[in-house]
């Protein structure tokens, strides 16, 4: 994350520009808080290597840039594992990044670069259930991860499910405790995010769980929107 305070000037944009030795790789919008400073979070740099960012910001005068200053990234944990990147021989998969999550222990959300190496990393404790779904938010400031059981356990009562949101610096943006959650979550247009619950129920003496698709809007309330239970097969 990198954050830098401007001279009083009428702005029309900003941003933070980044490279490594006299190459410019990349540049990352930034925003203001109205007192002068601006900061953004640049996502996507190789591990334990050097790099240099400078603020920028566009008046009606010209650009005002910051001194550059100089970072080295942090090394992967050792706990990651390794990645073999396979790719077709006519394929150029150019700047693309692949978010996901690891099944592990400890179970994480990682993004890893078109050279299959690991540019950023989220580790959940090692007592929470495993990630089993990761997304980039629909307008790519955050990341929403589903930590929960994909399968029923006999223990598994007393272990808490969580959809959460990270932002891009990792830190905590907020976390939904539900009950009977798996496998996979989508955020919809206007923030709702639909999630899958089990939904367990006795019929003729045995236990049958079917799933259904609930709601959770952004103010909180929750609706039901499709049960298999509704499906005539089950009746």
């Amino acid at each position: 994350e990198g954050a830098w305070t401007a001279p009083d000037s009428e702005y029309t944009d900003a941003w933070i520009e980044f490279g490594s030795g006299d190459t410019v790789l990349g540049t990352v919008s930034a925003t203001a808080d109205g007192g002068g400073r601006f900061e953004a979070v640049v996502v996507g740099l190789k591990s334990a290597t050097e790099y240099w960012l400078q603020g920028v910001v566009d008046t009606p005068d010209g650009q005002l840039r910051s001194l550059a200053a100089t970072v080295v990234t942090g090394a992967v944990p050792t706990w990651l594992p390794d990645v073999e990147l396979v790719v077709g021989d006519d394929e150029d998969l150019g700047a693309r990044f692949l978010l996901t999550s690891l099944i592990s222990v400890p179970s994480a959300v990682v993004i890893i670069d078109a050279d299959g190496e690991y540019v950023w990393w989220y580790a959940v404790s090692e007592t929470d259930p495993p990630i089993t779904r990761a997304h980039l938010s629909r307008d790519s400031q955050s990341i929403l991860f589903l930590s929960s059981y994909p399968y029923s356990l006999e223990d598994e009562d007393s272990t808490t499910r969580k959809l959460a949101r990270l932002g891009l610096d990792g830190s905590a943006l907020g976390t939904l405790l539900l009950e009977d959650i798996h496998h996979d979550f989508v955020e919809l247009p206007d923030g709702t995010l639909g999630v899958l619950r089990r939904d367990s129920r006795s019929v003729a003496d045995v236990q049958v769980t079917a799933d259904e698709v609930f709601e959770i809007h952004p103010d909180l309330t929750t609706s039901l929107v499709w049960s298999m239970w509704d499906e005539p097969e089950l009746d």
